[in-house]
């Protein structure tokens, strides 16, 4: 069984300090130095950004204070990996229902994907499948006592004391009998029933002559209840017979729901799951689940491996990705997908445009020559004297906005 840990807790997210479209030197050299500020009060997470490219003034600027460009964001439309829980718990087909609901209850989780040796999703097995199979079923009898396991699985489910193994790890259809009857009447039972003895697993106490009879009759497993001896007679014969005998600790009922357990989910794998691309626009997939009632979404890639997992509250959550605006303060000219993102602040000095935002964020907007002018200010105000280079950033902004200082809107 391959697992692999999980972590569905999402880390605080980025803020990209970001100027407009084809951005000028004001545009990039503002989001160097307010990132610069906002880093010197503590916020590390805030990183200057464009969504442009460069050119030749800005690039000589930037080379001039030693100064990097900034991260190329071009779109930050929300889109199903922001939202995806990466770190995937995994189970393979060969995984059993005692191990899946360990792993559900471990991880309170709904579903478990299932997947093969490439890593390729085959579906899921989810909590609602395995109580589907736990619930007993009055008009299929033969169904309530099928498992399809190996001998070694129930061994593990157990945690049975061997006595005799024959081909533990054969993957087999088997059928759970319990010997609570007298031995003639178990005698009618072992041989007319439509079970071969082959495929029987036999649960019994201190029954010897139960114990006898199932191992002349040639059962695949029996198994002793309640860690109950055994006649080394008993285990001699089980050897010679080919039958394997473990010792289980538990009574006759609980025994027999266990080995129930050890039944592998191959048969139960949900296998008609939707799938999405990771670059998939979170709106897009938000209308296309919002009838469906999977318990999860499979994320893969285009050879079908998984890549992660979301579910509808996955998808409702907010979005960790957050903007600062500079240089401008319309959605026409800020970076796609804007809208869809919590904008925190805007520092400006153009004209008041068009937008809104969902809560009250900081807008400072001054008439003066450059954005640049505006957060030289701030550092002022916050008591933080700029490094020479990071002063060179903005003056290259403003003297660019202003024309060297020629322009009207120069203050």
């Amino acid at each position: 069984m391959d697992i692999k840990p999980i972590n569905q807790s999402q880390s605080i997210g980025t803020t990209y300090i970001i100027g407009h479209k084809n951005p000028d030197a004001d545009s990039i050299c503002s989001a160097i130095a307010y990132a610069n500020l906002k880093q010197l009060q503590g916020h590390q997470n805030c990183i200057a950004a464009r969504c442009g490219n460069t050119n030749a003034r800005i690039d000589a600027i930037l080379s001039r204070f030693n100064q990097t460009v900034p991260l190329f964001i071009g779109d930050v439309t929300p889109r199903i990996k922001d939202i995806m829980v990466q770190d995937v718990v995994t189970i393979d087909q060969s995984t059993t229902c005692a191990e899946a609901l360990e792993l559900i209850d471990a991880h309170d989780i709904r579903a478990l994907p299932v997947i093969n040796e490439e890593e390729q999703l085959i579906g899921y097995i989810s909590v609602f499948q395995l109580g589907d199979y736990f619930i007993p079923k009055v008009k299929a009898p033969r169904e309530m006592r099928h498992v399809k396991t190996t001998i070694n699985a129930v061994i593990r489910a157990l945690k049975a004391n061997v006595l005799n193994l024959h081909e533990g790890e054969d993957l087999e259809d088997l059928y759970v009998k319990v010997g609570a009857m007298d031995i003639r009447s178990f005698s009618k039972f072992s041989e007319g029933g439509e079970i071969p003895a082959t495929q029987s697993i036999i649960v019994v106490g201190d029954r010897w002559d139960i114990q006898q009879r199932s191992i002349q009759t040639g059962v695949r497993l029996l198994v002793i209840t309640g860690n109950l001896p055994v006649d080394q007679e008993v285990i001699e014969q089980a050897k010679e017979k080919n039958v394997s005998i473990i010792v289980s600790p538990y009574d006759s009922a609980t025994t027999a729901w266990i080995i129930r357990t050890a039944s592998t989910v191959e048969r139960m794998i949900e296998r008609d799951c939707m799938t999405f691309g990771a670059d998939e626009k979170r709106n897009d997939v938000r209308k296309k689940i919002a009838t469906n009632n999977m318990p999860a979404y499979m994320v893969v890639d285009e050879n079908q491996r998984l890549l992660g997992i979301f579910s509808k509250t996955n998808i409702l959550q907010p979005i960790q990705t957050k903007l600062i605006l500079v240089d401008h303060n319309e959605m026409s000219q800020a970076v796609p997908g804007a809208h869809q993102v919590k904008i925190e602040e805007i520092i400006d000095h153009h004209r008041l445009g068009a937008l809104n935002t969902q809560q009250p964020i900081l807008f400072i907007n001054e008439p003066v020559g450059s954005t640049c002018t505006i957060v030289a200010d701030l550092y002022r105000r916050y008591n933080f004297t700029p490094t020479p280079d990071i002063a060179g950033t903005m003056m290259g902004g403003i003297i660019a906005d202003t024309l060297n200082l020629n322009s009207p809107t120069s203050t």
